[in-house]
């Protein structure tokens, strides 16, 4: 399996349009660490995981969005929270 950088090179030498994703700071219990990355593509994911679920479901999306110009600029921070900004809910015991 390539690293992250093997995937990124690949794809940008076949000059495929993408946005990279980094997780840049977590709160709580998270399934993954501040660092993970994954490479998204007009297509959808195309290597790697920022955790999977509702919350890589909606990176992807922001990221689609970053390639279709619904975004400006090539540098995008998002900060959700959890219940109202991705439908997440946990029970506590």
């Amino acid at each position: 399996m390539p690293t992250f950088f093997e995937a990124l090179n690949e794809l940008m030498a076949e000059e495929v349009p993408l946005v990279a994703v980094t997780v840049v700071d977590t709160a709580g219990s998270v399934p993954q660490d501040r660092g993970a990355k994954m490479i998204v593509t007009a297509e959808g994911l195309r290597f790697g995981t920022v955790g999977g679920g509702k919350v890589e479901t909606k990176a992807i999306g922001e990221a689609q969005k970053m390639l279709r110009g619904e975004i400006p600029g090539n540098t995008h921070f998002a900060q959700w929270n959890l219940a109202k900004d991705v439908g997440m809910t946990c029970e506590a015991w």
